[in-house]
């Protein structure tokens, strides 16, 4: 085993036989020493050296022994293990490499022994669920499978024992929370004699959203396809571009002019157009139930369904875009629906390139709209710019059309009339050319504004100067007119000359200044009130008569300083009058002043309106006639005692005109002569029962009112003596 020969290491120390490592022959041999006088045995792998100098290793097992003759020896057993150690030496480095290449491996790798508990996982496994190798090696996949339940960890585990491998798509939930798409590739291996798991798990979270999406977006363009409104044709041009390439291949250059000359080749190239899909829009346009059904009509009905497009010129215009290359075309046709109602179309196609100049004719989308309210909207359209035109050349306010500068290029007959200025005139002009000084930068500033979008439109009261330089007053409304694209083209301005209202706003404003002054200064009681009773405004001779300042009086209302007796009667002549059921109101009533003090005054009001009829406000005059009624009564008072007094006299006592008649008498002599007012009152006064007795004295008193002063009352006094 060693290469001596008997005896010749008899004598020798055990070092000579142990190679030199990390340690040397004799250190080796003393730490084996030192066991055996430890302990009295020791075992393990040494590296010996034969003779020759090769290397092995022995396994080597040894023991003391008390020798009858040599006294305590060692006895050692050495078996050749090289062979082995070079096997697990080239297992270590094939596992080394393999740990190497697992370690830089773009897919995730780990073992699992069968209860589904990690034995060894990879960098790149630890990157996919974000845990560390030492927080993995004491998780099982359970721990970080989302989508499977136990059971169906366990069918897999099952499976792979069944038949040594499983491949499989599952989702994990990564340490931060967020879940992963990976697909697993399951192996079993036998480690050690142990049987283990090992897969290979990618994560295809990103194939899978990119799946997803492109699933999602041929959904959504089959969704769009179908469920447009419009009807779409996906057809397959393929068989017309090689045609089209045999043409070349003949000579032909110019298909138009080879169309023409071949009349019938138009029809030749519709049949070469396979139909892949239609939508549901189609089968609308069509009058049929399925593509099938629209494509087992004869080509001739397909033909007359899709209209003039599949008919000589227009679909001729089609094959030479597509023989130039084009990758867009379009036109419009008339069609009949399949009730024979008239639609008018708009056919359009696209075909994706292919390569430089070259189509991808296999795959073109055709349209086809109904663009019949299109053209109605077109129609209308022109219809509407005529009426504009009317309404623009017939308008009652002046009306003109500025460019961007301010330049005018269109009035109305109106505009020129109210400027003194003719059409060529005006054209060319500025609007500030014909404004007035004092408006000009105003207008000017308004025009800068609507013309950098920061207002749609602007309104201004300005003034303009005619032509024979006078004064015109104007309400002006400008906004911008926009074409077909976004920038404004033009500006149009309308116009009322409102002169007549500004003088008769000036009429007014002196009216209110009119007003004012009598309302403020007038002598009698003026209050303006609401149509519920309340002050709006009152003047000092008001506030005067009932002791409030304004301020108390805009918190009252009429009920509130009337005599409590008189509201039922003043509020119900109110309310008629607001209702319009009597235009004026007068009462004579009794008020109550600040100072608690009564008096009775003649209210006259009446009501405002505008020039609409609505009620805007009453206005009302209060004249205090409290002295006035108590003189009159001291008056009724003081002949009422006269009358009292006359009545009772014996004597006569009468009142007669200028001109006899009797007006007034005494009521004693008449009840004493038997008579009554009725009997004397309006006849001659010498007419009475009393002188017909002598004419002479008749005579006398009928030439009496003439010597009296005129519109005297005359009064005459008898004592008359009844026997």
């Amino acid at each position: 085993m060693f290469g001596y020969d008997s005896g010749e290491l008899v004598g020798q120390g055990v070092a000579v036989v142990n190679a030199a490592d990390e340690t040397s022959p004799q250190e080796t041999a003393d730490t084996i020493i030192h066991s055996l006088n430890e302990t009295g045995t020791w075992s393990g792998e040494v590296h010996n050296v034969k003779k020759d100098g090769d290397r092995f290793w022995c396994h080597a097992v040894v023991s003391t022994l008390d020798h009858p003759e040599f006294g305590r020896v060692w006895v050692a057993l050495h078996e050749d293990v090289t062979e082995h150690k070079q096997a697990e030496e080239a297992l270590r480095a094939e596992s080394e490499r393999n740990q190497r290449i697992l370690a830089g491996a773009m897919d995730g790798f780990v073992t699992l022994d069968l209860n589904g508990r990690f034995c060894d996982v990879n960098a790149a496994y630890c990157a996919i669920v974000g845990y560390s190798r030492d927080e993995l090696l004491g998780m099982s996949i359970q721990d970080v499978e989302v989508q499977e339940t136990a059971e169906e960890t366990a069918q897999h585990i099952e499976m792979v024992l069944k038949t040594g491998h499983d491949r499989f798509e599952s989702k994990m939930r990564r340490n931060d929370g967020r879940l992963i798409d990976v697909e697993v590739s399951a192996n079993l291996i036998d480690i050690g004699g142990n049987a283990q798991i090992c897969s290979f798990i990618r994560d295809v979270t990103e194939r899978k959203c990119a799946e997803q999406t492109l699933q999602e977006s041929e959904k959504r363009y089959r969704n769009l396809f179908h469920q447009a409104p419009i009807s779409l044709w996906e057809e397959d041009f393929s068989a017309l571009a090689t045609w089209f390439d045999e043409l070349r291949e003949t000579g032909v250059g110019d298909l138009r002019e080879y169309l023409q000359d071949h009349p019938a080749a138009v029809q030749k190239a519709a049949r070469l157009i396979r139909v892949v899909d239609v939508n549901e829009g189609t089968l609308r346009l069509f009058g049929v139930e399925s593509m099938a059904e629209l494509l087992s009509t004869s080509l001739k009905a397909v033909e007359e369904q899709r209209g003039s497009a599949f008919s000589n010129q227009a679909f001729a215009e089609q094959l030479i875009a597509i023989w130039e290359g084009q990758r867009r075309f379009e036109t419009e046709f008339a069609a009949s629906t399949p009730e024979g109602a008239h639609i008018d179309c708009l056919l359009q196609w696209v075909a994706p390139p292919q390569a430089p100049g070259k189509l991808d004719l296999s795959y073109v989308i055709i349209a086809i709209s109904d663009i019949t309210e299109r053209k109605r909207a077109e129609e209308k359209l022109r219809e509407s710019d005529a009426r504009f035109r009317a309404i623009f050349e017939g308008a009652g306010i002046g009306m003109a059309l500025a460019d961007m500068d301010g330049r005018l290029v269109e009035s109305n007959a109106t505009f020129q009339q109210m400027l003194g200025y003719d059409a060529q005139e005006l054209r060319g002009m500025v609007f500030t050319d014909f404004t007035h000084p004092e408006d000009a930068a105003v207008d000017m500033a308004l025009y800068k504004e609507l013309e950098a979008r920061k207002r749609h439109h602007y309104q201004i009261e300005k003034r303009y100067i005619r032509k024979d330089g006078q004064l015109v007053y104007g309400q002006l409304t400008v906004s911008l007119v926009h074409g077909n694209g976004a920038k404004p083209q033009f500006a149009i301005g309308m116009v009322q000359d409102i002169t007549a209202h500004k003088k008769a706003e000036e009429a007014l404003r002196d009216s209110e200044i009119r007003f004012r002054t009598t309302f403020e200064s007038a002598a009698i009681p003026m209050v303006l009130g609401d149509v519920h009773g309340g002050f709006i405004e009152t003047n000092p001779a008001f506030r005067k008569l009932f002791g409030y300042s304004a301020e108390e009086l805009a918190e009252l209302k009429f009920n509130d300083i009337t005599h409590p007796k008189d509201i039922e009667r003043g509020w119900d002549l109110f309310k008629q009058l607001v209702a319009g059921t009597i235009s004026t109101l007068q009462i004579e009533k009794r008020y109550i002043r600040k100072d608690g003090s009564v008096i009775l005054a003649n209210t006259s009001a009446s009501a405002i309106h505008d020039s609409q009829g609505r009620l805007l406000h009453t206005v009302a005059m209060v004249q205090d006639i409290t002295a006035s009624r108590q003189a009159q009564d001291a008056v009724k008072q003081g002949r009422k005692r006269l009358r009292d007094i006359l009545d009772s006299l014996f004597g006569f006592v009468g009142v007669y005109s200028l001109d006899g008649i009797l007006v007034e008498a005494n009521a004693a002599p008449l009840q004493v002569a038997g008579l009554t007012r009725e009997d004397v009152i309006g006849k001659p006064f010498w007419e009475t029962y009393w002188w017909s007795y002598s004419k002479e004295v008749q005579d006398q008193l009928r030439d009496g009112p003439l010597t009296a002063r005129p519109s005297v009352m005359m009064f005459v006094f008898v004592w008359l003596m009844i026997d």
